[in-house]
């Protein structure tokens, strides 16, 4: 057969000539045959290879090289195509993982920041209220002061309020009408 790395030619001749070029016809047969060999089982061991690194591509991360070669050099390549496609898993399901519990923190921050604005939008009422309160009770103060002040002006009577320490907090017209010192003098 033509081609056919495995075919041999009888080495039969009596001539010597012929005889050692059918034996050299026939080595390189040999050696022919060894080469396709090889080439063979790394074709096919970069054939795997290719199909497996497809399958992951498309994200089937459990997908490995599984076939057997007498060729060290295809099986050392297995083995790191193996190795890798581990690796980049580890990598995507520590990443996938990672961002789940960021996902997780990021939703619990985000529940926190609500309860939180929930509880400044109320303390915030509360406050305003508060506020409002005490605007309102300083106007009515100042308005039963001013009424004050205008029935102690108009009282005959002398009128003085004392602070706490004895002082004189308050001296009425009619005081001074009376006792004959001022307010400030007193």
């Amino acid at each position: 057969s033509q081609g056919d790395p495995n075919v041999r030619i009888p080495e039969a001749s009596d001539i010597d000539l012929i005889r050692d070029l059918k034996q050299k016809v026939n080595q390189t047969a040999i050696n022919l045959s060894e080469i396709v060999n090889f080439s063979h089982e790394v074709a096919i061991g970069l054939a795997e290879q290719f199909d497996v690194l497809h399958k992951v591509s498309q994200g089937d991360m459990n997908a490995r090289v599984l076939g057997d070669s007498s060729l060290d050099l295809v099986e050392r390549q297995k083995l790191l195509t193996n190795e890798m496609i581990e690796s980049v898993s580890r990598e995507i399901a520590d990443r996938k993982h990672a961002e789940s519990e960021l996902k997780k923190y990021r939703d619990d921050l985000e529940d926190l920041v609500q309860d939180r604005t929930q509880e400044l939008l109320h303390a915030n009422r509360n406050l305003n209220q508060e506020i409002n309160d005490r605007k309102t009770a300083e106007i009515a103060l100042k308005e039963s002061e001013e009424k004050f002040r205008k029935i102690a002006a108009s009282a005959q009577d002398a009128l003085l309020i004392m602070d706490h320490a004895g002082r004189v907090a308050f001296w009425n017209e009619a005081a001074v009408k009376i006792f004959g010192f001022t307010e400030k003098e007193i």
